[in-house]
């Protein structure tokens, strides 16, 4: 009987413990963060046309993490920071964003989307997919690994859409 109970502890703590690497998340922040949770942006020069990919990419990846999570973003004449989008066809890049920060606080930033990339301007959800992700390293999330937007690996086509993981990044940063 003694046998017997050291093997159900031993059980539970193992399932116990396995829980807990289960449920870790996935994100990863960086040391920055936009004030207050509140991103606006400007248009750059190769994003003043509405109706591009590029552009609706944007616009759809902002008004997602506006509408999905505690963040706002919104479009301004003076915003903080520039979406644009770059043509580099030798390039494997699907985005960039480029985040300038002072005491933690961002002050500036400027975000691309690869135009020249066929699979982003074939593809809506790969579009989205790829502007959540560069938005959401202005708000000061890393690379990550798994489903979580955050990872470079993701399937732009399937995951387009906050993830689990970067709605727990969220609440912990904001």
């Amino acid at each position: 009987m003694k046998m017997k109970s050291k093997r159900i502890v031993a059980v539970l703590l193992l399932l116990l413990m396995l829980s807990f690497v289960l449920s870790t998340s996935a994100y990863v922040l960086n040391p920055w963060k936009v004030s207050y949770g509140y991103l606006t942006y400007k248009w750059g020069p190769n994003t003043q046309v509405a109706g591009t990919m590029v552009r609706n990419g944007w616009e759809n990846g902002a008004n997602h993490i506006d509408n999905a999570s505690i963040l706002t973003v919104g479009y301004s004449s003076t915003g903080l920071g520039t979406l644009d989008a770059e043509y580099l066809i030798s390039n494997s890049r699907y985005g960039t964003m480029t985040t300038y920060y002072n005491n933690g606080i961002v002050t500036s930033f400027y975000g691309y989307l690869n135009g020249a990339k066929s699979q982003l301007t074939s593809n809506p959800n790969v579009a989205q997919s790829t502007a959540i992700h560069e938005l959401m390293h202005t708000f000061g999330y890393a690379h990550t690994t798994g489903t979580s937007i955050m990872s470079t690996s993701r399937d732009r086509t399937n995951i387009y859409t906050l993830q689990h993981d970067d709605y727990l990044g969220i609440a912990v940063k904001y």
